[in-house]
């Protein structure tokens, strides 16, 4: 870490790895605020399909990334495959909300 100088910390006992470990949890914390804002700005809009979508990705992400971890079975490939299918996931939600909107204003005429 080149831009933080960790030689001033180490008469207070904080190594490189606190610092890391401080800025992995402002991080989370930066990302838990814009993620809360964005999830009330879907909700009050109606959008909870979105939500949906996104909650499954991440779910789809963590799943397949455990299963890369415990059974060493990275590659590019794979990971390639997951994100283009969570990608094509998301055209065919949107495919299909966008069917059903349709649906409903021609038969409301």
């Amino acid at each position: 870490m080149s831009w933080i100088k960790t030689g001033h910390f180490s008469p207070l006992g904080i190594t490189e790895e606190h610092i890391w470990y401080g800025l992995g949890f402002l991080s989370v914390c930066i990302i838990y605020l814009l993620v809360n804002a964005l999830m009330l700005w879907l909700v009050a809009n109606g959008l909870t399909k979105i939500i949906t979508y996104i909650v499954s990705s991440l779910t789809t992400i963590v799943l397949s990334s455990l299963l890369i971890i415990y059974t060493d079975a990275f590659h590019a490939s794979v990971i390639k495959i997951i994100m283009q299918s969570i990608a094509f996931f998301g055209l065919f939600v949107v495919i299909l909300y966008l069917f059903f909107q349709l649906k409903r204003k021609l038969l409301s005429n």
